[in-house]
């Protein structure tokens, strides 16, 4: 019996090796993805996605506490405006939320291709419109990758609890290092 527990803890204590597989996004995007992760149900979008504009795609962890999300939208912005489409992403994602940590804000290179990159805890202070008061406060690890190609800005993020970003940190960098996008 103790023999037992002590495995179990120590499992639980032991980070699990995650298996990635590719996932192709559309005709020009491919990313790794946890093997554990599938397509997102409409349910589940409806629930938890508040967008007025359809996803490119929408994977969830198998205990659907994670999530990863693609979007494409037309962009004016030109691959060599990459900082000043940080500072203007990085306004947006302040605006957001009631209190945004930026553990990471960066340009990175990745397959030959410039992002920015934020990485931030944040928290959501809600009031209930139905008048109900105020709603339980949502703290989330994210982790945003943004780019500039084909004349789009394309747009890749995981969030996750924020009781699980020592978890999901590791794997975000992962994920978003993975990324391929075709053209220019």
């Amino acid at each position: 019996m103790k023999i037992t527990a002590i495995i179990l803890l120590l499992s639980l204590a032991v980070p699990q090796k995650i298996k990635f597989v590719k996932v192709n996004l559309n005709d020009e995007i491919t990313v790794r993805l946890p093997k554990e992760f599938s397509p997102m149900t409409l349910e589940d979008q409806e629930q938890r996605v508040y967008s007025y504009r359809k996803a490119l795609a929408l994977y969830t962890s198998l205990d659907r506490s994670t999530e990863f999300g693609a979007n494409i939208s037309y962009s004016k912005f030109k691959s060599e405006d990459i900082q000043l489409m940080k500072e203007f992403y990085k306004s947006n994602i302040m605006n957001l939320y009631t209190d945004v940590e930026f553990l990471e804000e960066d340009v990175v290179n990745i397959d030959g291709r410039n992002y920015a990159v934020f990485e931030f805890t944040s928290l959501v202070m809600d009031i209930d419109s139905g008048g109900g008061g105020a709603l339980t406060p949502i703290s989330k690890y994210t982790y945003i990758a943004y780019t500039i190609a084909n004349r789009n800005t394309y747009l890749f993020h995981l969030s996750a609890p924020i009781r699980q970003q020592q978890q999901w940190a590791p794997i975000a960098q992962q994920i978003v290092s993975s990324i391929r996008i075709k053209g220019k």
